[in-house]
């Protein structure tokens, strides 16, 4: 079995230090426009639908991420949806995260 450590350095794995972070963002929804309501009410009625829900309001809201949502929790209370969406970010200023870009030295 080989071990394999991406973006950080052994120092960081020894000490603990995290090079990514888990983020979560809200967002009350109380008049969509159309694409958001299609999401919203299949949502609504299938909850396989809602982790594209929270990737959509993360890529409206310009939220960076990893990827999409990777955890997703929506309710919904009369005319206002709830919208959570839980996320991974990079912590590229921790020393030794830094992700290394192409040709940069």
């Amino acid at each position: 079995m080989a071990l394999t450590l991406s973006a950080c350095s052994a120092e960081d794995v020894l000490i603990g230090k995290d090079c990514t972070s888990t983020e979560d963002q809200t967002w009350d929804v109380t008049d969509p426009d159309m694409p958001l309501a299609f999401k919203i009410d299949s949502c609504r009625v299938d909850v396989d639908a809602c982790p594209a829900l929270c990737t959509y309001m993360m890529t409206v809201k310009n939220v960076s991420a990893n990827s999409g949502a990777s955890a997703c929790d929506v309710e919904f209370e009369g005319v206002t949806t709830h919208i959570k969406a839980t996320y991974e970010v990079n912590n590229d200023g921790v020393p030794g995260c830094q992700i290394n870009q192409p040709g940069g030295f």
